[in-house]
């Protein structure tokens, strides 16, 4: 488990490199859900978090207070979704 997209494409090139398949003999997952992961070889599965609808919440938060608005409008939860990819695979136990 990778703390972001990049550094978990950055170990599945480490790990081909050391004759390993990512996805078949270790499972590699990113945080961020960046175009790249979709591309990556194999696909990353990443935590897509939502950085659009924050952005788009803070702005418009930044937009109220300018135009004079005080009063918060509530506490947004942007719910994480997880997507699934080839970069993980089955548990496998070993023998």
């Amino acid at each position: 488990v990778c703390w972001n997209d990049l550094v978990a494409i950055g170990l599945m090139n480490g790990i081909a490199r050391a004759g390993l398949m990512p996805g078949h003999d270790i499972s590699v997952t990113g945080y961020d859900d960046l175009e790249e992961a979709s591309i990556a070889t194999p696909a990353l599965t990443t935590v897509w978090n939502g950085q659009t609808e924050v952005g788009r919440l803070a702005a418009r938060a930044l937009l109220d207070r300018l135009a004079g608005s005080h009063e918060p409008d509530g506490i947004h939860l942007i719910k994480p979704e997880m997507r699934i990819r080839q970069s993980t695979g089955v548990h496998r136990p070993r023998s």
